[in-house]
């Protein structure tokens, strides 16, 4: 094991959090109704050969033993269309050169309960190809 001084343990945070920071500027958040009735309507105006990388987080459900799927509930929802797609248009209205792209887009499924509810037209769309 490595045994760092406080100085680069000190070092090691700023790093840390500076990818944190990275990682959050790269990504839209939706929580509430209204974000996620404009970021769906979105969704669905994309190319039919999209392809959405889709992943869930849920809770109450024991993996060794049952599917997510119907079951326990759902924490949150990542959703990723490649790096073409930049969801700061829904920010900022504007087009992908008003800044960094902001390509994937995270859903928080907690706190507004009409967030999930309106995701389901996008969850639900037999058209919108989604990988899991």
């Amino acid at each position: 094991a490595t045994i760092l001084s406080s100085e680069e343990r000190d070092v090691e945070k700023v790093i840390e959090k500076s990818h944190e920071a990275e990682a959050a500027s790269a990504t839209h958040m939706v929580r509430s109704r209204l974000d996620a009735e404009k970021v769906v309507d979105f969704l669905l105006s994309m190319p039919e050969d999209t392809t959405f990388a889709c992943d869930t987080e849920t809770t109450g459900v024991d993996p060794s033993s049952e599917s997510p799927v119907g079951n326990g509930r759902v924490v949150c929802l990542s959703v990723y269309a490649g790096p073409d797609v930049c969801f700061r248009r829904l920010e900022y209205g504007v087009g992908p050169d008003g800044g960094p792209p902001v390509s994937c887009l995270w859903v928080d499924t907690l706190g507004d309960e009409g967030v999930l509810e309106e995701f389901r037209r996008f969850l639900e769309c037999e058209s919108c190809r989604k990988v899991w």
